[in-house]
């Protein structure tokens, strides 16, 4: 199974121009044309699954869920892309980091980002 982008500026470009011809998207994205996706030059079409707690598994459990999914012919997976907490230290959360794992965080005066690799590096595959 591919890590396949679906990017909201492909889509809004593609909406603006419905009687342009497909080209080949890269490897790591489709694109769409009217009402067709477009993988690798060709229609694409999605067959998936959601999943809620592979941002913050073990990559034993992620490449089984992965793995069970293209056994069954599944080409998506749908799975949260935040995970917010208070301050960066724990307190003030609501539901806290996920195995150490978080998105987002209060650093007292704005929301920041946790780029490092219990953050946001996480959910690039």
């Amino acid at each position: 199974m591919a890590c396949i982008a679906l990017g909201s500026a492909r889509t809004s470009v593609a909406q603006k121009n419905s009687s342009a011809t497909a080209h080949p998207s890269s490897d790591r994205s489709a694109s769409r044309v009217g009402r067709v996706l477009y993988h690798r030059g060709k229609p694409f079409r999605v067959a998936g699954s959601n999943n809620y707690y592979l941002m913050y598994s073990s990559q034993f459990m992620v490449d089984n869920v992965l793995t069970t999914a293209a056994a069954q012919n599944l080409n998506t997976m749908r799975t949260w892309g935040f995970i917010d907490v208070g301050n960066q230290d724990g307190p003030n959360s609501v539901d806290g980091p996920h195995n150490g794992v978080y998105f987002h965080y209060w650093d007292g005066s704005a929301p920041a980002f946790n780029d490092v690799d219990t953050g946001q590096s996480i959910l690039i595959m």
